[in-house]
Protein backbone atom coordinates (compact mmCIF):
# COMPACT_ATOMS: atom_id res chain seq x y z
CA UNK A 1 0.00 0.00 0.00
CA UNK A 2 2.96 2.46 0.77
CA UNK A 3 3.92 1.79 -2.54
CA UNK A 4 1.17 3.48 -3.99
CA UNK A 5 1.00 6.37 -1.95
CA UNK A 6 4.55 6.62 -3.50
CA UNK A 7 3.54 6.61 -7.08
CA UNK A 8 0.88 8.80 -6.37
CA UNK A 9 2.76 11.59 -4.76
CA UNK A 10 5.45 11.48 -7.28
CA UNK A 11 3.05 11.97 -10.09
CA UNK A 12 2.79 8.49 -11.47
CA UNK A 13 -0.35 7.15 -10.60
CA UNK A 14 -3.75 8.95 -10.17
CA UNK A 15 -4.56 10.09 -6.48
CA UNK A 16 -8.71 8.74 -6.98
CA UNK A 17 -7.49 5.26 -7.89
CA UNK A 18 -5.76 4.52 -5.40
CA UNK A 19 -8.06 6.16 -3.06
CA UNK A 20 -10.83 3.53 -4.92
CA UNK A 21 -8.57 0.81 -4.17
CA UNK A 22 -8.23 1.28 -0.58
CA UNK A 23 -11.82 1.56 0.03
CA UNK A 24 -12.39 -1.60 -1.64
CA UNK A 25 -9.91 -2.94 1.01
CA UNK A 26 -12.40 -2.16 3.75
CA UNK A 27 -14.84 -4.17 2.73
CA UNK A 28 -12.66 -6.99 1.51
CA UNK A 29 -10.20 -7.43 4.55
CA UNK A 30 -11.31 -9.73 7.54
CA UNK A 31 -12.70 -7.16 10.42
CA UNK A 32 -9.88 -8.42 12.77
CA UNK A 33 -7.79 -6.24 14.32
CA UNK A 34 -4.14 -6.03 12.94
CA UNK A 35 -1.31 -4.28 11.57
CA UNK A 36 -3.10 -4.41 8.07
CA UNK A 37 -5.69 -2.03 9.72
CA UNK A 38 -2.95 0.18 10.89
CA UNK A 39 -1.41 0.12 7.21
CA UNK A 40 -5.11 1.17 5.88
CA UNK A 41 -5.60 4.26 7.68
CA UNK A 42 -1.89 5.39 7.43
CA UNK A 43 -2.21 5.06 3.44
CA UNK A 44 -5.71 6.80 3.85
CA UNK A 45 -4.30 9.66 5.97
CA UNK A 46 -1.45 10.07 3.68
CA UNK A 47 -3.46 10.66 0.83
CA UNK A 48 -6.20 12.88 2.49
CA UNK A 49 -8.69 11.01 4.02
CA UNK A 50 -11.99 12.85 2.91
CA UNK A 51 -13.38 9.66 0.70
CA UNK A 52 -12.91 7.02 3.44
CA UNK A 53 -14.03 9.29 6.58
CA UNK A 54 -17.30 6.74 7.37
CA UNK A 55 -15.12 4.09 6.80
CA UNK A 56 -12.45 4.84 9.02
CA UNK A 57 -14.38 5.47 11.51
CA UNK A 58 -16.22 2.45 11.67
CA UNK A 59 -12.75 0.78 11.75
CA UNK A 60 -11.76 3.26 14.66
CA UNK A 61 -15.00 2.33 16.44
CA UNK A 62 -14.73 -1.40 16.01
CA UNK A 63 -11.27 -1.36 17.36
CA UNK A 64 -9.63 -2.63 14.26
CA UNK A 65 -6.97 -0.17 14.03
CA UNK A 66 -4.42 0.57 16.86
CA UNK A 67 -4.28 4.19 18.44
CA UNK A 68 -0.89 3.62 19.10
CA UNK A 69 0.45 3.21 15.37
CA UNK A 70 -1.79 6.01 14.09
CA UNK A 71 -4.54 7.77 16.03
CA UNK A 72 -7.63 9.30 15.34
CA UNK A 73 -6.58 12.69 15.78
CA UNK A 74 -3.66 11.92 12.55
CA UNK A 75 -6.42 11.33 10.42
CA UNK A 76 -8.25 14.52 11.36
CA UNK A 77 -4.53 16.40 11.28
CA UNK A 78 -4.83 15.04 7.50
CA UNK A 79 -7.91 16.23 6.82
CA UNK A 80 -7.42 19.76 8.12
CA UNK A 81 -4.46 19.77 5.87
CA UNK A 82 -5.97 19.51 2.82
CA UNK A 83 -5.63 16.75 -0.10
CA UNK A 84 -2.19 18.54 -1.65
CA UNK A 85 -1.03 19.30 2.33
CA UNK A 86 -1.47 15.84 3.29
CA UNK A 87 0.44 14.35 0.34
CA UNK A 88 3.17 16.82 0.76
CA UNK A 89 3.60 15.54 4.24
CA UNK A 90 3.44 12.22 3.04
CA UNK A 91 6.42 13.17 0.11
CA UNK A 92 8.41 14.34 2.83
CA UNK A 93 8.32 12.07 5.40
CA UNK A 94 8.79 9.31 2.81
CA UNK A 95 11.03 10.38 0.01
CA UNK A 96 11.11 8.17 -2.97
CA UNK A 97 14.87 6.90 -3.48
CA UNK A 98 15.84 7.73 -6.43
CA UNK A 99 19.78 6.39 -6.17
CA UNK A 100 20.63 3.54 -4.66
CA UNK A 101 24.14 4.34 -4.02
CA UNK A 102 24.21 7.48 -2.68
CA UNK A 103 20.78 6.37 -0.48
CA UNK A 104 22.79 3.44 0.91
CA UNK A 105 26.31 4.62 0.68
CA UNK A 106 26.21 5.19 4.82
CA UNK A 107 26.07 1.97 5.05
CA UNK A 108 28.97 0.02 7.12
CA UNK A 109 28.76 -2.82 4.62
CA UNK A 110 29.57 -1.13 1.49
CA UNK A 111 32.27 0.48 3.44
CA UNK A 112 33.96 -2.85 4.23
CA UNK A 113 33.96 -4.08 0.63
CA UNK A 114 35.33 -0.72 -1.00
CA UNK A 115 38.49 -0.95 1.84
CA UNK A 116 39.35 -4.49 0.84
CA UNK A 117 38.77 -3.74 -3.02
CA UNK A 118 41.45 -1.06 -2.46
CA UNK A 119 43.89 -3.88 -1.72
Amino acid sequence: MNGMVALVTTGQHGREQAMAYFLQLFHKRERKPGAQWDGLADVCADLWPQEAIEELGRAYADGLVDTGSIDWQDIQQALALGQQGAMQRARYRDPLISGLAKNTGWMQCFHDQARESNR
